[in-house]
């Protein structure tokens, strides 16, 4: 498993490598840009591979 986060773990050797899985769990709504992000997310995954994505709405 590999994690990134550009604040609290600047890990960018995980944007040079591709994945099977990627997940998304509750930070979209903080994205600054959401459709780099989705397209990023995107170029990482391997041919076949799956994004799973969770984010609340705002009545929960």
């Amino acid at each position: 498993m590999t994690t990134y986060d550009p604040i609290y773990i600047p890990n960018f050797e995980a944007l040079t490598t591709t994945y099977n899985f990627i997940v998304c769990y509750e930070v979209a709504e903080i994205f600054h840009n959401p459709q780099l992000e989705v397209e990023r997310f995107h170029q990482l995954l391997n041919i076949g591979g799956l994004l799973g994505y969770q984010n609340r709405t705002p009545n929960q």
